[in-house]
């Protein structure tokens, strides 16, 4: 019986024989570290991309330049749909009347921009069922196929669980990242837990983002006045 390691680079290789270079979506975390690893492994080709919540901020870089230097690969460097649609909605800073008639965006729109961007055609995500049921329901909403912006996505990891990507990561030699504890995804966020975090963690990197967020603050003071 096979492993899901195995299963892994079998589906891979399969896919390498068809297109000899790929995309990977790098966040700096766990999961993308894996699938990045294992793609410089199959294909003779890696490009990768980083979406970011707000630019310049430090923790970013060391990912970006451990990507570098442990696997050749110098992202390329993209604002997060999500960071957009925030501005856009007034999370954290004031509604402003530019960003008024932008389209909104979303998961997909976002790849599609990534694989234009990059010049690529198939991309693959670190992504895993293991993740949670909100996972499990975006995988169950792309099944069908015949969608020309899903049908070039893959997802090496999907049916890998946490152990197997430790365990994975260990053998290789590639240290986990700083993140945020119990946290499912890696990267900077603007939900509540998120920001304490990156206060208490990189001081200077929250000040640059209150520079695009200047309510984030509030999310710091709440667990002041509260203790949540």
């Amino acid at each position: 019986m096979q492993s899901v390691f195995q299963d892994t680079f079998k589906a891979l290789e399969a896919q390498a024989k068809r297109t000899p270079e790929i995309l990977v979506g790098y966040s700096g975390g766990k999961d993308s570290r894996a699938v990045i690893d294992i793609c410089r492994k199959v294909f003779p080709s890696v490009k990768a991309f980083f979406m970011y919540t707000v630019p310049g901020l430090s923790i970013n870089e060391e990912a970006m330049s451990y990507c570098k230097e442990k696997w050749g690969v110098e992202p390329a460097m993209l604002p997060d749909w999500r960071t957009i649609m925030d501005i856009k909605d007034g999370r954290w800073c004031d509604v402003s009347n530019v960003m008024d008639g932008f389209p909104d965006l979303d998961l997909k729109s976002a790849f599609a921009y990534a694989m234009d961007v990059t010049g690529t055609t198939i991309m693959a995500t670190g992504m895993k069922d293991a993740d949670g049921l909100p996972r499990r329901q975006f995988f169950a909403n792309i099944r069908d196929g015949a969608d020309p912006v899903w049908d070039h996505v893959i997802h090496p990891i999907r049916k890998w669980t946490k152990k197997d990507v430790l365990d994975y990561l260990k053998v290789n030699n590639i240290p986990l990242p700083d993140a945020e504890e119990g946290a499912v995804t890696s990267g900077v966020g603007l939900d509540h837990d998120s920001l304490c975090w990156l206060h208490d963690k990189y001081p200077d990197d929250f000040k640059k983002l209150l520079g695009w967020f200047p309510y984030a603050e509030a999310a710091i003071k709440r667990r002041e006045f509260y203790g949540i």
